[in-house]
């Protein structure tokens, strides 16, 4: 059970578009020749740059710099004061272009994943311009156009469209998009490519961030290895696999020298490097709590860096080996399967077949009824960990994780209904474990 994210109060503070913050954290610094000379387009999406800074080390501190202010809405003047942005020695345009263009950009790639996860009930997309003395003819041009989400003429005018670019998207019903296509405007506003196009080198859209990289990869043979090496972050999921050396996650925990949190984290691990192996994952503390808030939960910074794994030893624990495998899942779901610090359940096309076969489920469905939490329950990140703890339980066969398994499914008088569907009946698992086999065998960890 994940907790919030490490962010301040939303009342009285900022308010933090999570989206965005994750789209900024999966950045990587490339130098000034491979992201001017090498990378075009698409692929800059996952790269940060700055003409004339010649610096790894430099570049990435102001990169960290612009996710903090990012992630705790911070503005220009106090981004300014950071010490890595007086050591670049520019002048204040130059900085405020750094500053806006990143920001805004690290937005729109966020508001695509928002974008995509509502547009069953807002399938149209109207492009939205400021319309003022600074706006940009070709811009201006755009503003009130309106197509359908799913149109490709988004891959080439979304927003950013230009350094500085203050457009964006505004996503609406099919009513509102009909009540705005009135006298040559909205969907009846024809596209002109000689008056409405994107500045020079800004074709692309955030919604191409892997797809995008992973094509001007290929379309540079001539480089070698060298823009991989550069990005190791964006190649997609399956790729990595290939390349990455496989390890355990018996690797991965550091776990404490003696107690129960101890003892519960050798037997599943055991089970668990005897079921799959794992790669890339970092070095991740196992600590003991006996708090009255949960069973036990997975921590990790906004930037997506792992914390710890508690697991509680005291009176709520009664299904501690099983709850340490959830936690254990997500940890995987947001370190490994992906490999950028995202939650692959809610963000990686390799998780389609998991996906169908939890939304087909009966407990799926059955937990839907009657239950006060029934978002957090069924939202991705917690059918995953869910999920993963059943399958290590039901593939190890080991007689201390499935009766904890059964304990959870038993009908008991002094729950509600909907805690037991928490769990799959066994008939009702095995199309999810199916896909879960099928994830691991495509990134090379089944064993």
């Amino acid at each position: 059970m994940p907790p919030p994210l490490s962010l301040p109060p939303v009342d009285g503070g900022p308010v933090h578009f999570l989206e965005a913050i994750r789209a900024a954290e999966a950045r990587v610094v490339v130098l000034p020749d491979i992201y001017y000379g090498q990378l075009q387009g698409l692929a800059r999406q996952k790269a940060f740059s700055i003409a004339g800074i010649a610096a790894h080390d430099q570049l990435k501190a102001v990169l960290g710099d612009l996710n903090k202010a990012q992630a705790n809405g911070q503005t220009f003047k106090q981004w300014q004061r950071n010490q890595s942005v007086k050591d670049l020695e520019l002048p204040a345009y130059r900085l405020d272009n750094i500053f806006r263009t990143n920001i805004q950009g690290q937005y729109m790639a966020g508001r695509w994943e928002q974008i995509t996860r509502t547009q069953d009930s807002r399938p149209y997309l109207m492009y939205d311009a400021l319309n003022d003395t600074r706006t940009r003819p070709a811009h201006k041009a755009l503003d009130g156009f309106i197509r359908p989400v799913n149109d490709p003429i988004w891959r080439r005018i979304s927003p950013l469209n230009g350094y500085r670019c203050r457009c964006g998207l505004i996503s609406l019903t099919e009513t509102q998009a009909k009540a705005r296509s009135i006298d040559g405007e909205g969907l009846n506003k024809a596209y002109n490519p000689a008056t409405m196009q994107p500045d020079a080198g800004w074709d692309y859209s955030p919604q191409d961030r892997l797809e995008g990289v992973n094509k001007a990869i290929g379309e540079r043979k001539a480089m070698g290895g060298a823009l991989a090496n550069a990005l190791p972050e964006v190649v997609d999921a399956q790729a990595v696999a290939k390349t990455a050396q496989a390890g355990t996650i018996k690797d991965a925990l550091i776990l404490p020298k003696s107690g129960k949190a101890r003892q519960s984290a050798k037997l599943i691990l055991a089970e668990i490097d005897a079921i799959h192996s794992v790669s890339n994952l970092p070095a991740i503390p196992v600590v003991a709590t006996t708090s009255k808030r949960s069973a036990g939960s997975y921590h990790y910074l906004i930037g997506g860096k792992p914390i710890n794994i508690k697991i509680n030893t005291g009176k709520l624990a009664p299904h501690r080996e099983l709850t340490l495998a959830h936690e254990i899942g997500h940890f995987i779901d947001h370190q490994a399967i992906s490999g950028v610090s995202v939650f692959a359940s809610e963000s990686s096309p390799l998780m389609d077949e998991w996906i169908a076969a939890v939304d087909a489920s009966k407990a799926t469905e059955l937990l839907k009824v009657g239950n006060p939490k029934m978002a957090y329950y069924l939202s991705r990140r917690e059918q995953w960990a869910r999920s993963y703890a059943q399958y290590i339980a039901t593939k190890s066969g080991n007689p201390l994780l499935v009766g904890q398994l059964d304990a959870i499914r038993a009908p008991n008088p002094l729950h509600h209904d909907w805690v037991a569907h928490r769990q799959w009946q066994d008939d009702d698992f095995v199309p999810i474990s199916a896909a879960i086999d099928s994830i691991f065998s495509k990134l090379g960890w089944l064993k």
